[in-house]
């Protein structure tokens, strides 16, 4: 799957970029793009793929970004009315240049066409660059933040959105 290879190229080179100094850069720096790839084909596998979707951007032959998005993991809302962007990923070569706001807007309204009227995601505390370009597209901290185990106890913040309806606004006066 060479869907599979892009998007652990992208994940590898976008954490080795936006999180060094945050996470431990030996744990940075351990990070292959063949373990990833592993376990992306894994994601891409039909089992795994009936929980989320990705959606890849591309341009010819070059991965620029992708988005993973589906069921809530959760444990503490609704998961009938909760959804989630489990990440989004763009290569630093691109960075900046509306790749990560038309991906994660594609998933907005994938999961606002799956009937969710909530969205979570997850981004690192310390992230400075990810919160504020979350917050720009609209999203906002619930409050929760955990530890998160997998990588040294790295604190990790939820943010939330109100998905949009699709339902026409009511006329001026009416």
């Amino acid at each position: 799957m060479a869907d599979a290879v892009a998007m652990a190229e992208v994940h590898v080179r976008a954490w080795q970029t936006a999180f060094r100094g945050i996470v431990p850069d030996e744990r940075l720096d351990a990070l292959r793009v063949e373990r990833g790839a592993d376990r992306f084909r894994g994601y891409l596998a039909p089992a795994e793929a009936a929980d989320q979707r990705f959606i890849l951007a591309v341009s010819g032959d070059t991965a620029l970004g992708f988005v993973g998005f589906g069921a809530t993991r959760d444990e503490d809302v609704d998961p009938a009315r909760v959804a989630e962007v489990r990440g989004l990923y763009v290569h630093p070569a691109h960075w900046r240049r509306g790749v990560g706001r038309r991906l994660l807007h594609a998933a907005i309204e994938g999961l606002a066409a799956d009937g969710y009227d909530t969205a979570t995601l997850w981004t690192l505390a310390d992230s400075e660059a990810s919160r504020a370009f979350y917050e720009a597209q609209g999203w906002r901290t619930d409050g929760v933040v955990t530890p998160w185990e997998d990588w040294d106890g790295v604190p990790l913040v939820r943010y939330c959105m109100t998905l949009p309806t699709g339902e026409p606004e009511a006329a001026p006066g009416k």
